[in-house]
Parts: C-alpha cells; structure tokens; sequence
C-alpha cells in the first residue's frame, strides 16, 4: 500500500477507509495507492 497522507477530519471517512481496506485484504488485492488531499 502506498499512502500518500489523507487529512480528512471527519469520522465517516476513517469508517470508509475501515471498510475499503477490508475489502481489498478480502478480495486479495496487495497494491493500494492513495492520493492525499486534506479536508477540514
């Protein structure tokens, strides 16, 4: 997984985070990029 620092300050986005992962660790996916973008 490559993570480039995500600052959203909102507790939906952490759970939706939570949720994408899992279902990339469920569906064997081993490469993840994220772009950050920062929200307040």
């Amino acid at each position: 997984m490559v993570d480039t620092h995500a600052h959203l300050h909102f507790a939906q986005f952490a759970k939706d985070v939570d949720r994408i992962i899992r279902q990339f660790n469920n569906n064997d996916i081993e490469f993840v990029v994220n772009v950050g973008i920062s929200v307040e």
